[in-house]
């Protein structure tokens, strides 16, 4: 049995794991044993954990996943069941009004704010009115349902499902099965309708695509083996992130993303990927070009 960081903390993990000197995340999590856990992970690396609401009124999320080694498929484990335990109900006021504050006192501190909605109650619709009107440079979205009310991000990162559904509750929920010019006509749809200002747009093993200033930009991606996609979104929102708070453009940064996602889904669980992985794999990616 091993335990991993999960949902916004592995976005956290992951932008420690690049080398990003400070980060600090802000959240609701219960006053249980899974806490506890959780909080080790952070324990000294520059992560101030301060701001962190921990609260008896919720429980702390936990997904449990289940592996058997992957006889007769083309990865050498294979997840044969998930059990999803904790908090889903909304924010109450009095913890609505402690993150806000949370949030705001921090603020100043920072360039970059990244508000991951997982659809656990955490985000809500007055949290990420919150965010997105505050005083930092850069406010990145992403969510797992409900996309079209992502308004006011300067940058949404997006799988393509989660693009799709926006507008097809029937939509092929596996990487890459969407046709380009649907998912290139559903993202136009979402930057317009959401008024951010760039998106991207993750496609798995079919790379991204980059909406920036009314140009669409087509990122492919170095195929890797696949050994566990858990968690690869995460790395790649990290990675994105990181790139460009050092001054990469969006199209740079998605490509860094690529890199990073592609790194960590040859690994079991969630992971991260390192400076020196990234780097190595643009080595040898400009070497095979």
């Amino acid at each position: 049995q091993k335990t991993y960081p999960g949902a916004a903390a592995n976005v956290a993990y992951n932008l420690l794991g690049l080398g990003i000197p400070k980060i600090v995340p802000f959240t609701v999590i219960g006053d249980d044993s899974e806490a506890e856990i959780l909080c080790k992970f952070f324990e000294g690396r520059d992560a101030g954990f301060d701001p962190v609401i921990r609260s008896e009124m919720r429980k702390t999320f936990v997904y449990e996943k289940i592996y058997s080694r992957g006889k007769g498929t083309s990865t050498p484990y294979a997840q044969t069941s998930r059990i999803d335990r904790g908090s889903y109900n909304p924010l109450n006021a009095q913890l609505e009004s402690m993150l806000k504050n949370a949030i705001g006192k921090n603020i100043p501190l920072f360039d970059t704010l990244i508000v991951s909605n997982y659809d656990k109650g955490v985000i809500t619709q007055s949290i990420q009115e919150f965010a997105t009107t505050s005083t930092v440079n850069r406010v990145i979205g992403t969510a797992r349902k409900n996309t079209k009310s992502l308004k006011g991000f300067d940058l949404l990162v997006l799988n393509d499902y989660e693009t799709a559904s926006a507008y097809d509750p029937e939509a092929d929920q596996n990487p890459g099965k969407i046709e380009d010019n649907k998912i290139i006509a559903y993202g136009k749809q979402l930057v317009d309708d959401t008024k951010s200002k760039r998106l991207i747009i993750t496609r798995g093993e079919f790379g991204m695509v980059v909406f920036e200033d009314g140009k669409v930009y087509h990122v492919p991606t170095n195929l890797k083996p696949v050994v566990d996609i858990t968690g690869a979104g995460d790395t790649t929102l990290a990675a994105i992130a990181a790139a460009l708070e050092v001054g990469a453009t969006l199209v740079e940064a998605a490509k860094i993303g690529n890199y990073a996602g592609g790194i960590v889904v040859q690994k079991l669980g969630t992971a991260t990927a390192s400076q020196e992985e990234i780097l190595k794999e643009i080595e040898n990616d400009e070497q095979l070009s």
